[in-house]
């Protein structure tokens, strides 16, 4: 499956956004930043999931399987680099869902909004909303495969 998203900071969420149940997310990666491919262990509410990600900034293409509690811990074992701990809201914006990320531990200063597209058009005509701030999907150091390795970039 193509993924195509674009990820922007956020400095501050808007008070009268109202924000949905959030979910905690942990995350671990089994490939280093350089490898042709990031293979990612993900723990989401109480499912598990290994993913597959190839190179790629705006378009990457994706597989991801479903893991039972067993699976995830022993692999896990093999995570390098930082976990990456936030609590995902999904909001709705139009015809497309923001996936706000609020990051916690060594990442703590972070906020990110993820948007994905069906198509390379759509993502071009994407008007966000005046609370996103940088635009950040073409910076591979805002990649969590990235923040898990070499931590904040400096410029955040």
């Amino acid at each position: 499956m193509m993924e195509i998203e674009k990820k922007y900071l956020i400095d501050k969420i808007p008070e009268k956004l109202k924000l949905p149940n959030g979910i905690n997310i942990e995350q671990g990666y089994l490939t280093s930043p350089e490898a042709q491919e990031t293979i990612r262990l993900r723990k989401k509410g109480n499912k598990y999931y290994k993913t597959w990600k190839s190179k790629g900034l705006l378009i990457r293409e994706e597989k991801e399987v479903e893991l039972n509690k067993a699976e995830y811990e022993k692999e896990w074992t093999s995570v390098l680099g930082n976990t990456i701990k936030k609590t995902r809201y999904e909001i709705p914006y139009d015809s497309h869902i923001i996936e706000l990320d609020i990051y916690h531990g060594v990442h703590n200063d972070l906020i990110t909004a993820e948007v994905e597209f069906k198509s390379i058009e759509q993502s071009e005509l994407f008007e966000p909303p005046n609370w996103f701030g940088k635009d950040v999907t073409l910076s591979a150091e805002f990649k969590n495969s990235n923040l898990a390795f070499n931590g904040l970039p400096e410029n955040l």
